[in-house]
């Protein structure tokens, strides 16, 4: 994976944002990890504050002021923003939220994990599936083989959205 990649958490929540940061420092040394607290707030740092644009935006639904589904609408609207990555970073699981979200513009979406290993494999998870080329079905096999918990990571594709490579589904 690429070094130097600039990721960032919109959350109100503090204790998430740091927890999350964190996450990004262990898997990715050179990462810088920013950080808002509403959706209010990302927008007016990504679009006057702010020398580069982050690869990935991680963003929480339930926040005062503005909302992610509101600022989710908002990152699409605007030429600028539009074409970054946008993660659903919730402790909601509804499927209702998962279509609404996708249908916004979001590119993935994940419940927040309470286990900090699972919350780095879901970060790295995504990440790396933004840089597989087109139908690159041989590296993605590869890196499922590397993480020891596969099940969790298939259940997590089928709340994939739009998503580079074509990744394999269980079936049920």
């Amino acid at each position: 994976m690429n070094d130097n990649k600039i990721f960032m958490i919109v959350d109100d929540d503090s204790d998430d944002r740091e927890f999350f940061c964190e996450a990004v420092n262990e898997l990715h040394l050179s990462a810088e990890c920013l950080s808002a607290a509403s959706g209010r707030e990302a927008l007016k740092t990504l679009r006057n504050g702010i020398q580069s644009l982050p690869d990935f935006i991680f963003l929480d639904l339930n926040m005062p002021k503005m909302d992610g589904r509101t600022c989710l609408a908002e990152l699409k609207k605007d030429e600028k923003l539009k074409n970054i990555p946008v993660i659903i970073f919730s402790t909601s699981s509804y499927q209702k939220d998962i279509d609404e979200t996708c249908k916004l513009g979001a590119a993935y979406f994940f419940p927040k994990p309470a286990d900090f290993e699972k919350l780095k494999n879901e970060i790295l998870f995504v990440t790396k599936n933004f840089f597989f080329e087109e139908h690159d079905s041989v590296n993605l096999l590869s890196f499922f083989s590397s993480i020891t918990n596969c099940h969790y990571i298939f259940f997590e594709v089928s709340r994939r959205c739009e998503i580079k490579c074509k990744a394999p589904k269980l079936n049920k």
